[in-house]
């Protein structure tokens, strides 16, 4: 999960497995000064506390198109998306996200990915509405 927590003077990004999660939410629900502003689940985790999430195996075979974000030890987001025609695997993709310094990633899309926009030619697949904004 993803989830942005506020306060009246603060907004810090977060990134967790679901049942952290979940009991992150039941504690805010019983302050009043803090809140949950918007949360998005996909998985898997990429990285886990400053690990890659144990099921990923290096040098795997499983090379696709892949996007994830992690939030870094300033806690900015940081996005990333495979360059066109790249294939990844998830243990190379974690490293990316530990390069950059995150401690927890998240993988978002894959080969399904429509993340990418070219304006010269058109998206022939089925409509996906996905789109992360940041605005001060």
């Amino acid at each position: 999960m993803i989830w942005i927590e506020s306060t009246t003077t603060t907004r810090e990004a977060r990134i967790a497995v679901t049942p952290d999660f979940v009991k992150r939410r039941e504690g805010i629900r019983r302050l009043s000064s803090r809140w949950i502003q918007t949360a998005v689940q996909s998985g898997p985790m990429l990285l886990i506390d400053g690990k890659r999430h144990p099921a990923f195996s290096e040098g795997s075979p499983n090379r696709l198109r892949r996007n994830g974000v992690g939030v870094d030890s300033q806690n900015q987001l940081v996005f990333a998306i495979t360059d066109t025609g790249q294939r990844v695997n998830f243990w190379d993709f974690a490293g990316l996200f530990l390069h950059l310094g995150c401690r927890n990633a998240l993988f978002l899309d894959g080969n399904l990915s429509q993340m990418e926009v070219n304006p010269a030619r058109g998206i022939d697949s089925f409509p996906l509405g996905a789109m992360f904004a940041v605005a001060e």
